[in-house]
């Protein structure tokens, strides 16, 4: 019988194809157009399983930008990532998406795994 990765291994393996997936498709940073560096979760991994490989949970920032949000709070940034996908209707579908309950195990993570290499 094969055993399975171990679910560090699985969700280690799962961020990085977010973040491959990520670069792949959005080539710049979405708040100031330099090349994009980083795949920011709207809604925190800590606070929605449900969201953490979903793209539309996902701004493509560079790192300056990405620091800018985490550090200072630049209300400027959330405004325009809110702006570019889709605005306060959007927001508050992915809220509400983001308070689904989400079992996360290792089938959890392989799903992830093959979607992100599957989507274009």
């Amino acid at each position: 019988m094969k055993k399975l990765p171990a679910l560090s291994t699985l969700r280690n393996k799962a961020d990085k194809a977010l973040q491959e997936k990520g670069r792949e498709l959005f080539k710049t940073c979405e708040v100031c157009g330099k090349p994009c560096q980083v795949m920011h979760h709207i809604f925190p991994k800590s606070v929605s399983s449900a969201l953490r490989y979903v793209l539309d949970n996902i701004a493509h920032l560079c790192n300056a930008c990405h620091m800018r949000h985490h550090l200072a709070g630049d209300p400027v940034i959330q405004e325009t990532i809110i702006r570019n996908h889709g605005g306060n209707k959007w927001f508050e579908n992915l809220r509400i998406r983001s308070r689904q309950y989400q079992k996360v195990d290792r089938f959890y993570y392989m799903e992830a795994i093959e979607r992100l290499s599957n989507e274009s």
